[in-house]
């Protein structure tokens, strides 16, 4: 096969992206624990496998996956928090969420915050809902119903 046609390769998730998610976190100053830096890790991992399969987005590149996903993600929690401080139990509703994006990463990130992923393209359905249900700690403020496709209020 030609060069020019191959698919180019996809990067793995390493110890130099954890440190880059690690510092990013910090930058935000979101006081996130231990915990909730691995499981942010965890589903980037699980992006890029599962992005080969499903071409859950276009990035490819590690770094990349760790600042446009997953730390843009995180830039908008301190603003969210604010405009629902005064809110018992938070209601997010992600409409179009793709991967998961922002709203699995909210969910880590605020596990007490209900959150509500919808996608109508169905392979992105499937990869919500086959691979962050409730019990896989990624994903524990979520929950699903319908179709195959993650759209109702979590816990």
């Amino acid at each position: 096969m030609n060069s020019l046609h191959r698919k180019p390769k996809s990067e793995t998730l390493g110890a130099s992206d954890q440190a880059l998610l690690d510092d990013g976190i910090a930058q935000l100053r979101l006081g996130l624990n231990a915990e909730q830096h691995t499981q942010l890790f965890k589903y980037g991992q699980l992006i890029q496998k599962w992005n080969r399969v499903y071409n859950l987005t276009a990035i490819r590149n590690s770094r990349e996956l760790i600042t446009h996903h997953l730390l843009d993600s995180l830039a908008v929690l301190p603003e969210i928090s604010f405009a629902l401080q005064s809110t018992l139990q938070p209601k997010i509703l992600d409409v179009g969420a793709g991967a998961g994006l922002p709203g699995l990463v909210l969910a880590i990130a605020q596990p007490q915050w209900h959150v509500t992923l919808i996608d109508t393209v169905q392979k992105k359905a499937a990869f919500m809902t086959g691979h962050c249900q409730p019990g896989f700690e990624e994903c524990s403020g979520c929950a699903w119903s319908g179709r195959g496709a993650p759209t109702s209020s979590a816990v």
